[in-house]
């Protein structure tokens, strides 16, 4: 008998994929089922339906980011920017977490940096000229 399917069925996968990050969608699978699921058991199958596009921000964030700090509020927020900036779907609740964070960062006139070795590993900082326009100090 095969193991019970913890994820949903291929085109209810594909369709939250739309609008979610893998995490986002192992974290609604416990919500509804009380079942845990790992990030990369949705993102193994996601590519196995061949879902991914797998890509990648590198204008928005250009760091290689440690598993550690994956799940950091700014890097989520990074990648709500990133998908907005390509014209890619956030729900109602991303879009206005994301305009609510711009707009602070906008207010305190800092950017997003990124430091590998640090407990945290992203932070505010001031934002200096060469910043230009941008939301992130660039590496």
């Amino acid at each position: 008998m095969p193991a019970h399917r913890l994820l949903p069925g291929d085109k209810k996968l594909e369709e939250l994929a739309r609008t979610m990050t893998h995490q986002e969608i192992a974290d609604w699978v416990y919500r509804e089922t009380g079942q845990k699921v790992a990030r990369s058991t949705v993102s193994a199958a996601l590519h196995r339906m061949g879902a991914t596009d797998r890509v990648r921000y590198d204008d928005v964030i250009p760091w290689r980011v440690k598993a550690q700090h994956n799940a950091h509020y700014a890097l989520i927020l990074l990648r709500y920017y990133a998908r907005r900036k390509h014209g890619l779907p956030l729900t109602d609740d991303q879009n206005a977490r994301l305009d609510s964070w711009l707009e602070k960062i906008k207010d305190l006139d800092c950017v997003v940096t990124y430091v590998p070795d640090s407990p945290d590993g992203f932070y505010y900082v001031p934002r200096l000229a060469a910043d230009g326009s941008s939301i992130i100090r660039q590496p």
